[in-house]
């Protein structure tokens, strides 16, 4: 099972948005929703619903993105969350420690293998989080993708 990134942009920037299997693209001033494959966006409708706040009366057929992260559909008379695991993967490109953070909750891998020439250290910090140090952050964090990520989260 694939479990989804979010992306949010106007439709005018789709052609431009770089393809990254998994990617869910919602077009926010359309409402328009593309998934994407390995090598294409695919609309997958305008279904979407783009909310603050999930409605009380939902519509069928319509599946709703809580903003900032949450994809929700009403099913069977229950709210369902369609994308349960959350990751965060960044880097200050800017900092001058070279230091960048990779968090997965709720995964079901707890460790990640982390490869490239220049990597220096992989440990966590006292609060149980890991921290990679680089010598430019940019330059590897870029690299681990969203389907590397899907592969890490997937059963």
């Amino acid at each position: 099972m694939s479990k989804l990134s979010l992306l949010e942009i106007a439709q005018s920037q789709l052609d431009k948005t770089p393809v990254i299997d998994g990617q869910l693209i919602v077009c926010l001033d359309t409402g328009n929703a593309y998934r994407d494959t390995a090598t294409t966006h695919v609309k997958i409708g305008s279904d979407l619903e783009v909310v603050s706040d999930l409605p009380l009366a939902p519509l069928a057929e319509k599946i709703y993105y809580l903003k900032p992260d949450k994809l929700y559909a009403y099913l069977g008379g229950n709210w369902t969350l369609l994308n349960d695991n959350n990751f965060s993967l960044g880097a200050n490109k800017s900092a001058l420690n070279g230091k960048a953070k990779i968090t997965l909750d709720g995964a079901k891998q707890s460790s990640v293998s982390i490869k490239g020439t220049g990597i220096t250290t992989v440990m966590t910090d006292e609060n149980g989080e890991l921290v990679v140090n680089t010598g430019d952050p940019s330059l590897y964090i870029e690299a681990l993708t969203n389907s590397d990520i899907d592969k890490i989260l997937s059963t």
